[in-house]
């Protein structure tokens, strides 16, 4: 029995360090890279009507963002329905990396590369999309 309780604390215990570290990741992505609700995506991300869940390599909800018309008009740590793009980030520190580079085009195709971020379209169309995005975006870190 106390080693049934144990392993009942241990889970316990591992579920909430993997919940914690997803909400670092939504705090630090809301407040430290300045997401916001009506802020504008620059014209130079080819994401203007989309709904996007994030989440950790292990599946753990981080947030979501709605985007309509190159604005964010929704925010915040938890999962909404219907996402259009599924992200998956390794931890706090792969979003640190990319806003301390130098060349932040170059460190999101290091970490898309090493698979520290993962991008799915949902549907067959924004697969597509996300195909034609990530040859983009190494297309870009070459003049950058």
């Amino acid at each position: 029995m106390k080693k049934r309780i144990i392993l009942l604390l241990v889970l316990i215990g591992i579920m909430f360090a993997v919940s914690t570290e997803a909400n670092e990741i939504c705090d630090y992505a809301i407040n430290e890279l300045g997401a916001s609700v009506d802020k504008t995506i620059p014209s130079y991300v080819p994401f203007k009507n989309e709904v996007l869940n994030a989440y950790t390599l292990d599946s753990t909800v981080i947030g979501h963002a709605k985007i309509e018309d190159g604005k964010i008009t929704s925010i915040g740590c938890n999962e909404t329905i219907n996402p259009t793009i599924e992200v998956l980030i390794k931890d706090k520190g792969t979003l640190e990396d990319i806003k301390n580079a130098e060349s932040k085009a170059d460190t999101v195709n290091q970490k898309i590369k090493d698979k520290e971020i993962i991008i799915k379209g949902v549907t067959f169309t924004k697969k597509v999309k996300m195909f034609f995005v990530k040859i983009g975006l190494k297309i870009s870190s070459w003049f950058a």
